[in-house]
């Protein structure tokens, strides 16, 4: 076992996985390489019955855990395999790493995560520099969240912070978030079903006085085809009921439902357009929730 493995010897991993078999293979053996024990692999599968449980375990690692869920979104499957860290892991554990099934770290990441995490008892949640795989290669996506200034918008930065080897963040993108054990029963709010999830965990945890910040060591890569305008529109709408700024939430939601709607009509796409007006609805509603 090298040096690299046996820093990650108290780390387990929370795979979220919907109907992406080839991915979610890649990503089992990238965190065996990266030095997880399979024992320390849990699999939330909230694929339904599109597929079978002896098709998810011929892509496994032997060993790893795999938790078949109802798809009620990304919060939930992920708050299924923290129920699950904290009851089987007892005494051993020193952080849970959440990642989706198409993630994959560069040799050591995992390493430098929990270093990081190590490091300082402030940290809650420490993410990778993430980047995004597309047809041209891999860009920068993600070197850490922030909210705009008066609107409150989520808002990603492709920055780095010059002489550090991580920088303080308000916000990291939930695809690859390794977390301290407290944070296991904080739980994820399950009703944004799928984005912007992360963001309110992160803002709560930065309000109880932990820390969420980005390894510039550690790097991750990820697919991704960005945000739907039904999410984009309804989850502001969530997020803003207990972190948006009072006489700007309105803004905030304008802002947004122009931006996704200009989108869609750039596009001549009808569906989109419908989907902005649903989110719209869902979301005033889920505000008298």
């Amino acid at each position: 076992m090298t040096d690299a493995h046996q820093g990650v010897a108290g780390v387990w991993a929370v795979v979220v996985h919907h109907n992406s078999l080839e991915t979610l293979e890649e990503t089992g053996h990238n965190l065996l390489g990266e030095g997880i024990a399979p024992q320390r692999i849990v699999v939330v599968d909230n694929s339904m019955d599109r597929v079978s449980a002896p098709r998810l375990a011929r892509v496994l690692p032997p060993g790893a855990h795999l938790l078949r869920v109802e798809n009620r979104g990304y919060g939930a499957a992920i708050n299924a395999g923290f129920r699950f860290v904290d009851r089987v892991a007892a005494g051993s554990l020193e952080a849970v790493l959440v990642v989706t099934h198409e993630v994959l770290f560069s040799e050591g990441a995992v390493a430098v995560l929990a270093d990081t995490l190590r490091g300082a008892p402030s940290i809650g949640a420490v993410a990778p520099l993430l980047t995004v795989r597309g047809t041209s290669g891999e860009g920068v996506w993600s070197t850490g969240g922030y909210m705009t200034r008066y609107l409150r918008l989520p808002r990603h930065s492709t920055e780095l912070a010059v002489g550090r080897d991580h920088a303080t963040v308000e916000w990291a993108d939930g695809a690859a978030v390794m977390y301290h054990p407290s944070v296991l029963r904080l739980r994820m709010d399950e009703r944004y079903f799928l984005y912007m999830e992360e963001v309110e965990l992160h803002l709560r945890l930065r309000a109880s006085g932990m820390r969420v910040v980005v390894a510039y060591g550690a790097r991750a890569s990820q697919s991704t085809q960005g945000m739907p305008p039904y999410y984009e529109v309804r989850n502001i709408q969530l997020l803003h009921r207990r972190f948006g700024r009072r006489g700007f939430r309105h803004l905030a939601l304008a802002s947004v439902t122009a931006r996704a709607v200009a989108k869609a009509a750039m596009h001549f796409d009808l569906t989109a357009i419908l989907a902005v007006l649903r989110g719209m609805h869902d979301g005033r509603r889920a505000r008298l929730a």
